[in-house]
């Protein structure tokens, strides 16, 4: 077992103008999450090449600030309050590049499109709008909508030393050949006791490294961090939420600590197809520890799976919104298991 100081995304997730529209960031292996099964489970190979482009999309999210920090700061629109992202092909771990396209600009909002790309193709596409918060004099209405049912109670720093009643601390350790390195970076409360609705997957999440804090520009990593709510109907499921709170609970008990974050670990894995992020509330700018996300599940259909994510702060407010498209694909049939197949033959 390697031990290793959890990077933090700051470090992690440069930004450098090339030009007025056009920025150069670096998709860093750390933060990155390989659709790959777990070689003891699947008699499938590893996959290791492809990754989920959650850390794009929050490096989109931080060029666009960049944007209007600097060619746009003339519009004094500093703050991101929807995104749409549009997943074309899988990305890689390395150079990208971010070309920024100013889309409409208006007093009150204005609207940028942004591709990020990689080897001379297009990776994402996603569409924002900026507004000036501050200035916000916009119908507000205090509808009384709180999550129901509402979780357990949790104490922070007991879960933190596996001594909550109702919570359990999960997390990965880094290992250099670790297909899910990005999960070393977090920490997860689970559920001791799982609600008895499949259809949805809840917890608490916080960096762990405590010198980073859950900034709004991370937000696009919070609302991918629950584990699929179609994962709980399947008994037995190594990625749904009641064994990843079964598997802590035994590290904990054991005393010991858990093993290098496996990545996928079932015959199924779940491609983003696309993305929307509506951000109710702004992160303070110093950030916050912890951030609650709860992700459900209406239908799985023909392979189509829709995924609706709330992220609320400690003090109960509702920080975010996410609705989702996922593609629930046999993992044999993913384009890198196919190459990586097709090249174990071509050795026969």
């Amino acid at each position: 077992m390697v031990e290793r100081r959890a990077l933090t995304f700051t470090e992690a997730a440069q930004v450098r103008a090339v030009s007025s529209h056009e920025y150069s960031v670096h998709v860093h292996e750390d933060y990155s999450a390989a659709a790959a099964a777990h070689g003891g489970n699947l008699n499938v190979p590893q996959i290791t090449s492809e990754i989920f482009l959650t850390v794009p999309l929050a490096l989109i999210w931080r060029a666009i600030l960049l944007h209007f920090q600097t060619t746009l700061v003339k519009q004094q629109q500093p703050d991101t309050v929807a995104l749409h992202f549009e997943y074309l092909r899988p990305g890689l771990a390395g150079d990208a590049t971010i070309k920024i396209e100013d889309v409409r600009l208006g007093k009150a909002s204005s609207t940028v499109q942004a591709v990020l790309s990689q080897g001379g193709k297009e990776k994402v596409r996603a569409f924002a709008m900026n507004v000036d918060r501050s200035k916000s004099n916009g119908i507000s209405i205090t509808t009384g909508y709180t999550r129901q049912p509402l979780e357990p109670s949790i104490d922070f720093d007991r879960v933190l030393v596996h001594q909550d009643p109702h919570w359990i601390r999960w997390e990965g350790t880094w290992a250099p050949n670790s297909p899910a390195k990005w999960l070393s970076n977090v920490i997860i409360a689970f559920r001791k006791e799982c609600d008895t609705d499949k259809n949805m997957s809840d917890s608490w999440v916080r960096c762990k490294n405590p010198a980073q804090r859950w900034s709004t520009e991370m937000l696009g990593l919070v609302v991918d961090l629950s584990s699929p709510p179609a994962e709980n109907h399947f008994v037995g499921s190594l990625n749904g939420q009641a064994e990843y709170a079964r598997e802590a609970m035994q590290w904990a008990a054991e005393g010991r600590q858990p093993p290098p974050a496996a990545g996928w670990r079932i015959p199924r894995f779940y491609p983003t197809v696309s993305m929307s992020i509506d951000v109710k509330h702004a992160l303070p700018a110093q950030g916050v520890e912890w951030l609650y996300v709860r992700a459900s599940t209406k239908s799985v259909l023909d392979g189509r799976v829709d995924i609706h994510v709330e992220v609320w702060d400690v003090e109960g407010r509702l920080v975010a919104l996410s609705q989702q498209m996922w593609m629930a694909i046999d993992i044999s049939r993913s384009p890198a298991a196919r190459k990586a197949a097709e090249k174990q033959k071509g050795r026969l």
